[in-house]
């Protein structure tokens, strides 16, 4: 009966030890995913959290552009973000590895490339947080041991 008891023992020790590597997994995963935007110091809260893919930063499109100071219009039809801020407009498409920034005052529009582009995730339209960031003439650095993108200007 005692060997029962102790193979028993052992099982039960070895199921509990698997879970608690698998959570353990699961937890440092979790949290090898957060990722932090300040804007001038202050943490943007996000209903969608910010995500890195392919190594880019991803945030929601409409509450970055509005955090920087833009206006945001989704043109669903057209699957089109247009953001102004003061005289250049930024036109952004879903799934286009450049967007458009025009300046309104000397016509002149630059198209800026993408490594990864705009994305519906979750029913959110995620953007490249540097990209759209460094377009408004803004200054962004990361914290890699923090995985903080500070946004500065």
């Amino acid at each position: 009966m005692t060997s029962i008891t102790n193979n028993a023992m052992k099982k039960i020790f070895a199921l509990l030890l698997t879970l608690a590597i698998a959570f353990s997994c699961v937890m440092f995963v979790g949290a090898e995913d957060d990722v932090t935007v300040k804007v001038n110091g202050v943490v943007i809260e996000f209903d969608v959290p910010p995500q890195i893919i392919n190594g880019r930063t991803m945030v929601p499109m409409r509450k970055v552009f509005e955090v920087l100071g833009a206006n945001v219009e989704w043109v669903g039809e057209m699957r089109l973000a247009v953001a102004t801020y003061k005289t250049t407009i930024i036109s952004m498409r879903i799934d286009e590895y450049s967007f458009s920034l025009t300046d309104v005052i000397t016509g002149e529009t630059e198209q800026i490339s993408l490594d990864v582009p705009a994305m519906i995730v979750g029913n959110r339209t995620l953007i490249p947080l540097r990209a759209v960031s460094e377009a408004l003439g803004k200054t962004v650095k990361w914290d890699a041991d923090t995985r903080t993108a500070i946004i500065t200007g």
